[in-house]
């Protein structure tokens, strides 16, 4: 970590020990600005921004491993409560999700009933200090199931909010303020996803972002924008009131897409199912790259083959675009 003081770069890691995460969580108190929160193998908090004098509150918090890492494990994601300040939530890289209220005391590990995956994100409510958000990822063990997990009694329980989500590793999780924790969005392997029913159903948001991962969202208030930060794509904005219109309205009469891929993974042919087909779909297929390797129309309920033999071994997306509906998956190439 390094600081810009007077005209000058300096270190800013002095009393700051630990395993870091090549992600270094670090964020301002959403209480006094002048205070710093990061995250190594412990929680740390340094009182003022112009000296580095980092002290830990926290014991080590990877200590315990659900889920293998592939090297020091360390500390991936951390909040704290925008309700109180005392409230701070954390996540791992080895599977663990961890939360206290009383600032520097009484840490729990609340990880007992989620998947073991590495901790991409973890959020506080706006509603109250009870209510918390987490999304994780498996892709490093070849599971990319989509974990998007929501615990109402401070972590003693979750229960899935990922809705029909596409089955893609989730990366960030972000909490739409002032609008009673309804709105939610997530990063994903394919771009950003909106939810305006606090996570039964979900919608991709923007038809000009690439099939490109998403690690990042944040909010720029004074702009009102969605900001995405990509994996090979730099920093994506979108302009949140048309966002926020769009997903209401198509959220209201757009009825989701059922359809299936089969077989997945697949080498030669996949067959694309449906039984609710209301118009003409525009079906393309892209690669891990954002690239068009396939584009064709579905017309009716009738299965759908494609040849795939001369695709490259990956994963590829699929998305679906009619009058009337839109929607995503992905398979993977053998």
């Amino acid at each position: 970590m390094q600081q810009y003081y007077h005209g000058n770069w300096r270190g800013f890691t002095r009393g700051l020990g630990g395993n870091k995460n090549w992600d270094f969580p670090y964020m301002m108190s959403r209480f006094n600005s002048q205070k710093l929160i990061a995250g190594s193998s412990q929680i740390y908090v340094n009182p003022i921004d112009t000296i580095a004098a980092w002290t830990a509150i926290s014991p080590n918090l990877v200590s315990v491993a659900r889920y293998p890492s592939r090297s020091n494990p360390s500390i991936t994601t951390l909040d704290q409560s925008p309700i109180d300040s005392n409230v701070i939530i954390a996540g791992t890289v080895n599977g663990n999700v961890w939360m206290t209220k009383q600032f520097d005391m009484g840490w729990t590990n609340v990880s007992n009933n989620l998947p073991a995956a590495y901790i991409t994100s973890v959020k506080s409510s706006y509603l109250n200090t009870n209510t918390f958000y987490t999304s994780l990822s498996g892709h490093r063990g070849n599971n990319f199931n989509a974990y998007v997990y929501k615990s109402t009694n401070s972590g003693l329980s979750w229960s899935s909010i990922q809705g029909d989500l596409p089955n893609l590793p989730v990366y960030d999780l972000l909490v739409y303020p002032g609008k009673k924790d309804s709105i939610l969005f997530v990063g994903n392997h394919i771009g950003v996803y909106a939810s305006v029913d606090a996570g039964n159903s979900w919608l991709r948001v923007g038809d000009n972002m690439p099939y490109i991962e998403v690690f990042d969202l944040e909010i720029n208030e004074s702009e009102n924008t969605l900001i995405a930060g990509t994996f090979g794509k730099s920093i994506m904005s979108f302009p949140l009131e048309t966002i926020l219109k769009t997903l209401v309205k198509t959220q209201d009469n757009i009825p989701a897409l059922s359809i299936s891929i089969k077989p997945n993974p697949a080498s030669n042919k996949i067959t694309i199912s449906n039984t609710n087909l209301l118009t003409a779909l525009q079906i393309q297929i892209c690669n891990q790259l954002g690239q068009s390797v396939w584009v064709g129309i579905k017309s009716d309920l009738g299965d759908l083959t494609i040849d795939i033999s001369s695709f490259n071994k990956g994963i590829y997306f699929i998305s679906y675009r009619g009058n009337k509906q839109v929607g995503s998956s992905s398979f993977v190439k053998i």
